[in-house]
């Protein structure tokens, strides 16, 4: 059984670095979950790539399990329902083993809340950095592509940032052709305010945050391994947009 509320702990840790959770708050939260289900003494160590464990229980039995996390992004409403989910635990509200859900279904409203945020967002840079509302309707197409192919991981399975860089080409190319067409109905169209939102839609903003307070609170490990990987990130995202827009330059302009 103790191994299964290990088990159990490492789920919950792991989708929350999955989905956004710096690692003092994950290593917090599976100790006080076995604390709850009275192990004595629990050592827990999180790095973006891994968590380990080595919890000892009340018969002196010593329990050591790790596990592998693959990928991260940012899921905010998903981090805060496996926090309350934690404390509903440690309360005695809820069970760790009954009442856990590992992968939650997604509904159909915050399917489309994820699609309004994208347009919302990326539409709104577009504006902020001077583009134009037929500027902004561009990008709310592009917002809608990025993000469909975010949410199903497509072409992302094997190689996070190459996946990346095709999604950037893929968007770019469709965002050159458009503002193509629309300026040669005389829409005045800005195609670096237009890439300019879509980079910002896409750009790991909150890992980068969260990397430099890491190392400002003492996970330096953590820190650089999550800043690096935002660097290549952004760079794979910049690269694809810049590519396309080579390639379309002598047309879009």
């Amino acid at each position: 059984m103790n191994e299964i509320y290990i088990g159990k702990a490492l789920d919950i840790g792991e989708q929350m670095l999955r989905t956004g959770g710096e690692v003092s708050r994950v290593e917090d939260t599976i100790a006080r979950l076995l604390f709850r289900y009275d192990f004595k003494k629990v050592n827990v160590f999180t790095i973006t790539s891994q968590i380990q464990i080595t919890a000892e229980d009340n018969n002196g039995k010593v329990y050591s399990q790790f596990r592998r996390i693959d990928r991260w992004g940012t899921d905010l409403e998903r981090l805060e329902e496996l926090n309350q989910f934690s404390r509903d635990v440690c309360d005695g509200k809820a069970d760790l083993i009954e009442d856990f859900v590992l992968e939650k279904k997604e509904t159909q409203a915050r399917k489309y809340k994820t699609y309004i945020g994208a347009i919302l967002a990326a539409g709104g840079f577009t504006m902020f950095f001077g583009g134009s509302i037929a500027d902004a309707l561009i990008t709310a197409v592009l917002a809608v592509i990025i993000t469909f192919f975010k949410r199903f991981n497509l072409l992302i399975n094997e190689n996070v940032l190459l996946g990346d860089f095709i999604i950037s080409v893929m968007t770019g190319f469709v965002g050159n052709i458009l503002v193509l067409l629309g300026n040669r109905l005389h829409l005045g169209l800005n195609l670096d305010k237009i890439l300019i939102g879509c980079i910002m839609l896409s750009i790991p903003g909150i890992a980068i945050t969260h990397s430099v307070r890491d190392m400002l609170l003492g996970e330096t490990i953590t820190g650089l391994l999550r800043f690096t990987e935002s660097l290549f990130t952004a760079a794979s995202i910049a690269s694809g947009f810049i590519l396309i827009s080579f390639v379309f330059g002598g047309l879009s302009v």
